[in-house]
C-alpha cells in the first residue's frame, strides 16, 4: 500500500485488521475487494456494529472476506478536483471527504464541463490492450483503477485522447456524453523509438532510391 509521499507502507505483523480498516479507503480506491485470512483470525473483531462487519464468501482452508466498499475496476464519475502532483492528489484521494464513487482528483485537470453519469463495462483485458464500452448522459471521467504509467496511449471512438493521473495514482479518461469505445494501448519506450528509426530508414531509403530510378529511366529512354 501507498501513502500519501508515495513510500510503501508495511503491513505490521499481527495486525491485519487494524490495518485494514485503517488504510480502507486506500484499498477500496485501488479496487481491492477481497482480503484473505488463516482461520481463527476474525478480521470484523473490532467491528462495533453490524454494517462494520466485512462478509464472508469463502471459509476453508483460508477465510475471505469481502470489502463492499472497492470501487469497481472500471467506472464513471462527474465531478473532479485538481491537484498539482501525485502525493496532493493522494492526500485529497485518501483524506478527502467526498464520495470516490462519484468524484475524484485529477492530476493538471483542464477546464472542461462534467456533471455527467453513466456505466463503464471492460470489454478486453490483456497486459498491454485494455477496452472499455462507456455511456454517458453528459460530460464525465472515466475511471480505470490500473497504475498510471508512462507509455500508455488511449483512443476514443478510434480518436486520440489524453490519460490522467487520477487519485494520485490509476488512469482516467475524459468523454463528452454518449455511448464511446475508449481504447488503451501499450508503447513501451523502446518500441517507440524502434518505430521512429524504422521510420527514418525507410524515408532515406525512398530518399536514395529516388534518384537512381531516375537515372535508371534516363538511360533507358536514350538507348
Amino acid at each position: 500500500m501507498l501513502g500519501p509521499d508515495g513510500s510503501v507502507m508495511p503491513i505490521r505483523p499481527g495486525s491485519l485488521e487494524h490495518d485494514l480498516r485503517g488504510r480502507l479507503r486506500g484499498y477500496s480506491l485501488l479496487s481491492v475487494r477481497y482480503c484473505l485470512a488463516p482461520p481463527g483470525m476474525d478480521l470484523s473483531s473490532r467491528a462495533t456494529k453490524e454494517s462494520e462487519r466485512f462478509p464472508i464468501v469463502y471459509r476453508n482452508e483460508v477465510v475471505v472476506y469481502e470489502n463492499p466498499e472497492a470501487l469497481p475496476r472500471a467506472f464513471v464519475v462527474g465531478e473532479w478536483e485538481p491537484a498539482a502532483g501525485p502525493a496532493e492528489a493522494r492526500t485529497q484521494a485518501l483524506f478527502g471527504r467526498f464520495d470516490p464513487n462519484t468524484r475524484a482528483v485529477v492530476e493538471a485537470a483542464p477546464p472542461r464541463p462534467g456533471g455527467g453519469g453513466g456505466r463503464a463495462a471492460i470489454v478486453e483485458y490483456r497486459g498491454n490492450r485494455v477496452a472499455l464500452d462507456v455511456e454517458t448522459d453528459g460530460p464525465a471521467l472515466v475511471v480505470l483503477t490500473d497504475t498510471f504509467y508512462p507509455g500508455w496511449r488511449a483512443w476514443v471512438d478510434r480518436a486520440p485522447a489524453d490519460i490522467y493521473r487520477v487519485n494520485g495514482v490509476v488512469r482516467g479518461v475524459f468523454v463528452d456524453g454518449g455511448r464511446h469505445r475508449i481504447v488503451m494501448r501499450f508503447f513501451p519506450r523502446s518500441e517507440a523509438i524502434g518505430l521512429a528509426v524504422g521510420a527514418v530508414a525507410l524515408a532515406a531509403c525512398v530518399a536514395l532510391g529516388s534518384p537512381r530510378r531516375r537515372w535508371l529511366e534516363w538511360r533507358r529512354g536514350g538507348t
